[in-house]
């Protein structure tokens, strides 16, 4: 993104902290589907949703559908590979489960399910009609990527149960993913991708104009409780706004309620 321009202006870097875009995702995409075209797995009933994936730009809108189908597909390919290579010995499920959620986090999992692909013969037709059967699975409940990564944002008091519905502030589709700039990390999973980490504040600062500043929280700009400052920026970082605050006394106490000298 950097070097497709040799001038950035502030709309520029306002978009680059909203991309959701993943280079590795993408080609690991076109890795796969040139993978199963080649080896004709694709049955008549399947050709639809595999058109879908077949056609993903790469991108983590909460309306893509390809999205949808490549995280499902590659969480169900991801789980049985390591099943297979990694957990030699006795594992109880659980913590094949935890092991699991390290190794995806901890290493570049889609360069070795590419690898996978042309170094070894482990993706056969007969594991290709699970995960597939499992993408049409998710295909019939979720509608779009959004459905199936969803963020549920509230206060830490609202990790309890007596306050979780006074405390929670968001609950709904979330655009990115784990490896996209506007990052918005969650398990691998076939059958829930509920967003758990990500992004949490766009700042930016133009070093040209000292009232040049834009900044949003996801949240608010108040942590403590009860305040009406707890929640207020929400609103403005969904719709991919941003606030602009001055630096110079002036221009900010214009826009302003600060009463202080």
């Amino acid at each position: 993104l950097l070097c497709q321009k040799t001038d950035m202006t502030v709309d520029d870097v306002k978009e680059i902290q909203k991309d959701v875009f993943s280079k590795t995702a993408f080609d690991l995409k076109n890795k796969l589907v040139e993978h199963i075209e080649s080896n004709k797995w694709i049955n008549q009933a399947d050709q639809k949703i595999f058109n879908r994936l077949k056609a993903w730009d790469g991108n983590y809108n909460i309306d893509s559908k390809g999205a949808l189908i490549f995280e499902v597909f590659i969480a169900a390919w991801s789980k049985d590979i390591i099943n297979e290579y990694v957990f030699v010995g006795d594992f109880t499920t659980s913590q094949k489960n935890k092991l699991f959620d390290f190794l995806v986090k901890q290493f570049d999992y889609r360069t070795f399910l590419t690898r996978s692909l042309t170094e070894t013969d482990f993706l056969t037709k007969s594991k290709y009609d699970i995960y597939f059967s499992k993408v049409i699975l998710a295909d019939e409940k979720f509608k779009a990527w959004g459905e199936y990564h969803q963020l549920d944002l509230r206060h830490p008091l609202g990790n309890i149960k007596l306050f979780k519905y006074q405390y929670s502030y968001f609950k709904g589709p979330w655009a990115g993913g784990n490896e996209t700039l506007m990052k918005s990390t969650h398990k691998l999973s076939a059958y829930n991708g509920k967003a758990n980490f990500g992004a949490q504040a766009r700042w930016i600062v133009d070093t040209s104009d000292l009232n040049e500043n834009y900044l949003v929280y996801l949240g608010g700009q108040d942590g403590f409780i009860n305040s009406e400052n707890i929640n207020d920026l929400t609103t403005v970082w969904k719709k991919g706004q941003y606030l602009k605050i001055p630096f110079e006394r002036d221009q900010f106490l214009k826009i302003s309620n600060f009463k202080g000298q």
